[in-house]
């Protein structure tokens, strides 16, 4: 009987964790050098400020590429959306981009998959 308690307990920890998990995605992905994509983040806890930061991974031999930190804040429903000029990002790559969203309660980074970047020729 413990056990299945336990279990179910679990499983409603679980479904409350995925309701609430954040979704990235930027647009467009398909941009000139130096051009400007925007970022949108969800499922966030609303009306909050986060620090952020916008990564993307090249195929070799263009390795990493970050911009700065930011301070961005989420509207009433949990959602954060941001222009992210590309400066300096060597161009005619396709780059696999995260962005990194700094806990505000515990400082704790994690990292959320946006999509692929192509930069153009």
């Amino acid at each position: 009987m413990k056990k299945a308690i336990l279990t179910a307990l679990f499983a409603v920890f679980t479904l409350v964790s995925f309701a609430h998990a954040q979704t990235t995605g930027i647009s467009p992905n398909n941009i000139d050098p130096g051009g400007t994509t925007t970022v949108t983040v969800t499922g966030l806890q609303p009306n909050t400020t986060y620090t952020v930061k916008f990564t993307g991974v090249g195929e070799d031999p263009y390795g990493i590429w970050t911009t700065g930190e930011r301070q961005v804040t989420t509207d009433a429903n949990g959602v954060a959306s941001w222009d992210e000029t590309i400066t300096n990002w060597p161009a005619d790559n396709d780059y696999a981009t995260t962005v990194g969203i700094k806990d505000p309660d515990n400082g704790h980074w994690s990292n959320q998959t946006t999509g692929n970047l192509h930069i153009k020729p």
